[in-house]
């Protein structure tokens, strides 16, 4: 695929936006027959335990 400028892009994937308290946003996308998570968020000092207890209730879904 070409952008409008020209540039070709060889391997890209999705990530998710980077969003402000209290919204929160999981993205997921594939790359190479891979599956692709990705979170952004701001304020991670406040939320930190919110974030942590999240993303281990999500790995522990995940197949090892």
């Amino acid at each position: 695929t070409k952008l409008p400028f020209g540039e070709e892009i060889a391997d890209a994937f999705l990530v998710g936006p980077v969003l402000f308290p209290p919204a929160f946003m999981l993205c997921a996308s594939s790359f190479r027959e891979q599956m692709i998570l990705t979170c952004g968020f701001c304020d991670a000092a406040k939320n930190r335990p919110l974030y942590e207890r999240f993303f281990d209730l999500l790995t522990s879904e995940l197949p090892a």
